[in-house]
């Protein structure tokens, strides 16, 4: 392969890539949130979530939601 059609490839592989980025959404920004309340509440050895659980999970929607 030449240089130009390495080149060639990889702006392509590149627009490709960009079009494929998932947008930000209400419901991803919400799965977000559980996902940090999990998270939050794994590291803490608990099998339900308590208030600082939920704490997290708010932490991170309020931070993700600032982008829409």
């Amino acid at each position: 392969m030449s240089t130009e059609s390495i080149a060639r490839y990889r702006q392509q592989s590149l627009r490709v890539a960009c079009r494929q980025t998932p947008q930000l959404t209400l419901e991803l920004c919400r799965a977000a949130a559980q996902d940090a309340g999990n998270r939050h509440m794994r590291t803490h050895g608990r099998t339900v979530w308590d208030a600082s659980d939920y704490n997290a999970a708010v932490e991170e929607f309020d931070r993700l939601i600032s982008y829409l």
